[in-house]
């Protein structure tokens, strides 16, 4: 299968709506054999991931934190500091807005009609736990970014590019037939149509709640001014489409420094905020990716997450953003093994939530873009004031 390449159109979440048309409309056609085979392939890729998943935390956390000299700490520390706040302060609201709309939106159980079993199964042995490789990743990249070693940093690079082909050249291509087998199993439960009916009221509700949430970043960023907040957000608006065409924060880079710095006037400071901000401050996925998650926990009849099992989740949440890949659907995958240990996902909801973020990613880069100007504006002024 043919890598899928960013372009002006978002092409993953397009293959994944036919995808998903396609087994609504015909999925009853298809043999039971030919399902239970699909199924199997599904969760073999699911295995493969969580087999390479460690790997992939350990060496983006590690080449993120070594690519900052210790000579700068101070400013990268401060920094780093305002990127997690930001992410723990979407986090949460995402929280309070589950605990008010959600269980009206996504109250009902689905009732499943049926079962679908794989044809076979591959075991394959887990390694290494993620909480190590999280661990791991940031206490090394913190002694090595005080004390750098050229072979370190080689190797680090080296294994980064190896960590991005993986999933660039394997898993992204190959994440339709991942969805696949799970849309069938859910097909055959009859619980497919069900989902559709729930999830895109939810894309509704994200939706509104990212342009309050945007407006009141940039009301703030332009210190309490309506002029001066539209003027910030018409400067940001080529970046936030860039990213929403191309699904990726990274590739609106260039246009989210040149919104940015003429928003603070301030381009030194600018060049070394995004860049190093990026892939880890997502306001999108921060409110998208829980509010998406405790949705699938009602419709699945579980219960919204109490707050001390929350906060549990967050920390790994907030620690595994640094070790996002900037390639489509990278937020949700290193989010995976997080999902399943602290707030209990099954095979099944861990293919949904999949399927769901790529199928509104576009909107989630729009806002993490969006969110990374105002980000710079404010962080800018901070230091200013510092200086």
């Amino acid at each position: 299968m043919m890598a899928l390449k960013h372009s002006n159109i978002p092409v993953l979440p397009l293959i994944l709506l036919a995808l998903l048309c396609g087994v609504l409309v015909g999925g009853h056609l298809i043999p039971l054999e030919v399902k239970q085979h699909l199924l199997s392939i599904s969760l073999l890729l699911k295995s493969i991931l969580l087999l390479v998943l460690p790997f992939i935390i350990f060496i983006y956390i590690f080449s993120c934190l070594t690519s900052f000299e210790g000579n700068v700490f101070l400013f990268i520390g401060l920094l780093m500091a305002a990127v997690c706040f930001s992410n723990f302060l979407s986090t949460m609201i995402a929280y309070g807005l589950s605990q008010g709309g959600l269980p009206t939106i996504a109250g009902d159980v689905f009732a499943i009609k049926g079962h679908l079993d794989p044809a076979w199964s591959v075991s394959l042995p887990s390694l290494i736990s993620n909480e190590w490789a999280l661990c791991l990743g940031f206490a090394s990249g913190v002694i090595f970014s005080f004390y750098p070693r050229p072979w370190v940093i080689k190797l680090s690079e080296k294994g980064k590019t190896a960590a991005t082909l993986f999933l660039d050249k394997f898993f992204i291509p190959l994440i339709p037939l991942f969805i696949l087998g799970f849309l069938l199993k859910m097909e055959s439960e009859g619980i497919l149509w069900q989902l559709v009916k729930t999830y895109f009221p939810i894309l509704g509700l994200l939706i509104g709640f990212y342009a309050c949430y945007i407006l009141f970043l940039y009301w703030i960023a332009a210190c309490y001014k309506i002029q001066t907040m539209f003027l910030y957000i018409r400067r940001m608006l080529p970046a936030g489409f860039t990213g929403f065409s191309a699904m990726s924060s990274a590739a609106a880079m260039p246009l989210t420094i040149k919104g940015a710095e003429a928003n603070t006037g301030r381009p030194e400071l600018v060049k070394a905020i995004i860049p190093a901000t990026v892939s880890i401050h997502l306001i999108g996925d921060s409110i998208g990716i829980p509010i998406l998650g405790i949705a699938i926990l009602l419709t699945f009849g579980y219960p919204i997450p109490d707050f001390s099992t929350f906060i549990i989740f967050v920390g790994y949440f907030i620690l595994a953003k640094f070790a996002i890949a900037a390639v489509p659907g990278g937020g949700i995958i290193v989010m995976l093994p997080v999902l399943e240990k602290h707030l209990g996902f099954t095979p099944d909801m861990l293919a949904l939530i999949t399927a769901l973020y790529l199928l509104f990613d576009p909107f989630f880069t729009f806002t993490n873009v969006m969110g990374n100007g105002a980000f710079a504006v404010i962080v800018s002024r901070f230091f200013k004031k510092g200086k």
